[in-house]
């Protein structure tokens, strides 16, 4: 087997890993083809509102940029949610002292969570880190030896 024997076939391989794998290749055109899909439902949508007799102009322009942002996932920003650690204080005063810790969100969405919840969270993402860093290294030397 000479060189560019290889060389060509080393290009062929390279050629055919470039491509992406086909379940992949099909998910993405699913997802384009529900986009359009979706889009024309929109267009539709929106052609009805301006054709509408019953609306003023302004009216329309609001209702229709309304229709937009809501068919738009990637527009819509996630609400911030604040998590406020229930305290034995507050457990005791019942609802009032929920109440209480609720002001504290300053408007925001909230969710009362106890330190425990907290806690258990911290220690499954520390977990998984060392999970991680652990099969890296085995990765490393099962690779090394020869």
């Amino acid at each position: 087997v000479t060189k560019q024997e290889v060389d060509t076939f080393k290009q062929q391989l390279m050629a055919i890993n470039a491509r992406p794998i086909k379940k992949i290749a099909e998910a993405r055109a699913r997802k384009k083809v529900n986009a359009v899909r979706r889009w024309e439902k929109l267009k539709a949508k929106a052609q009805q509102i301006v054709d509408s007799s019953d609306m003023r102009q302004g009216e329309k322009l609001r209702a229709v940029e309304k229709l937009y942002r809501k068919g738009n996932p990637a527009q819509q920003e996630k609400k911030e949610r604040k998590y406020l650690v229930a305290t034995k204080g507050a457990a005791k005063l019942g609802k009032t002292g929920f109440r209480k810790l609720a002001k504290t969100a300053g408007g925001k969405p909230y969710k009362i969570v106890d330190k425990r919840m907290k806690a258990d969270k911290r220690g499954l993402k520390i977990a998984a880190k060392k999970a991680k860093k652990r099969q890296a290294k085995r990765n490393t030397k099962r690779y090394s030896r020869k």
